[in-house]
């Protein structure tokens, strides 16, 4: 981002020793992330007005999603009222569920909806009678706590600092951080290298040519086992 500007654009990943960002097909990172590394993230997460993710992040991440936490995320994807649609499924079933140790149910209890559990996902939204559930199903969103959008990620961010947003990070996945390094968007790069070797798995960057120096800004060792954590600035200009 062109110096001077007051939005900066982070990129946080976590990865194996070989590049891998999942362990081959398996997409729940959390089975083989280090307790440090998420002790990182979680108060990084906090510190960011608004998280952005691409579908597959998002579907990874939806069991542990607490939604009464203040983070507003927006969620890039080609079906946005798809995804409005199941989210409003899971608050009804998480406020008419009796177990609110639960954490979806945590996460979602807090919002006035309908509890309708039908099977049926048609039979549900034809029986919609919440001014909230009107609201979220027209916007797609769920104010100041998520968003589901089909924008390019270049164009949300430069909306989002049209709307004077501050930090935004970005959680994946490849193409979204790609189309962000090609328009020159990203500001800083966090990088978790965990001491694991997976041979298969998903890049960091869809193949493109690319040359972008970067500048290390921090590295610290996370752990005895050799998590290392790297903070990097990108040299680019528009």
């Amino acid at each position: 981002m062109a110096k001077g500007q007051i939005m900066t654009v982070s990129v946080v990943v976590v990865m194996s020793v070989d590049g891998k960002l999942t362990r081959h097909d398996e997409s729940d990172i959390h089975k083989w992330v280090s307790d440090e590394d998420q002790e990182f993230f979680r108060p990084l997460l906090a510190s960011h007005d608004v998280i952005i993710m691409g579908r597959n992040t998002y579907e990874a991440v939806q069991p542990n999603l607490r939604l009464d936490q203040p983070i507003r995320r927006i969620v890039l994807t080609s079906h946005p009222q798809q995804f409005t649609e199941q989210a409003l499924l899971d608050i009804r079933k998480a406020r008419s569920s009796p177990d609110l140790s639960n954490s979806a149910a945590n996460g979602f209890s807090s919002f006035d909806v309908s509890t309708d559990t039908s099977s049926s996902d048609k039979t549900v939204f034809a029986r919609v009678n919440s001014p909230l559930e009107r609201t979220i199903l027209r916007k797609s969103s769920i104010k100041d706590r998520l968003e589901f959008r089909n924008e390019k990620s270049t164009d949300l961010v430069k909306r989002l600092k049209r709307e004077g947003i501050k930090k935004v990070l970005i959680v994946g996945g490849p193409r979204i951080i790609s189309e962000l390094l090609k328009g020159k968007l990203i500001d800083f790069l966090y990088l978790t290298i965990e001491p694991r070797l997976f041979g298969q798995g998903v890049l960091l960057l869809d193949s493109f040519p690319i040359d972008i120096e970067l500048n290390l800004v921090e590295h610290k060792e996370l752990n005895k086992k050799g998590t290392i954590l790297l903070k990097y600035s990108l040299k680019q200009t528009q």
